[in-house]
């Protein structure tokens, strides 16, 4: 009886064993199990963070693209509105300078049809200066012609006179 106690004691020991072995191998490989996934959630968690720091980094980068491309557009706006202005102002000084090349046009014609004028009355009072200046000179030479043709009749007086003063015959 106790042979067979015992070795039911051992046999239920044995079984105990086997089992509590079980138990430890099941324990251990959930342990191993456990543990494996703390490394894996560890190192998804690791994945995950750097992929998310990967992320906000290039989000940083693409807002500081963007950033770059708004003060490009600002200053290209800025430039625009700048070489609108000086158009503008071009354009209003090319307007006065033609209202200037107007009015100098129009003052030169006006001055080229004074200057005409003024010449074809010079022209005409030279020429009419000349038929006076002829006429008097012509007036002048019968003047002469008679003052020479009077003197000339004084001469003969004078000298039929002083012939007949000295007793004679001229």
């Amino acid at each position: 009886r106790d042979r067979s106690a015992a070795a039911e004691a051992l046999a239920e020991a044995k079984t105990a064993l086997v089992a509590a072995r079980r138990r430890g191998e099941r324990w251990g490989r959930r342990e191993a199990r456990a543990e494996e996934a703390g490394t894996i959630r560890r190192e998804a968690e690791a994945a995950a963070a750097a992929s998310l720091e990967s992320l906000r980094n290039e989000a940083a980068a693409a807002a500081a693209a963007v950033a770059e491309r708004e003060e490009a557009l600002t200053a290209r706006e800025t430039a625009l509105s700048s070489r609108e202005e000086a158009v503008k102002e071009r354009e209003e000084a090319a307007r006065a300078l033609e209202g200037r090349a107007a009015r100098r046009s129009a003052e030169a014609r006006r001055q080229h049809r004074a200057a005409r004028a003024l010449a074809k009355e010079a022209s005409r009072l030279r020429r009419r200066g000349l038929a006076e200046a002829r006429s008097a000179l012509a007036e002048l030479q019968l003047q002469a012609g008679r003052l020479t043709q009077e003197a000339a009749a004084v001469a003969d007086a004078a000298a039929v006179a002083g012939g007949a003063a000295r007793g004679g015959a001229p």
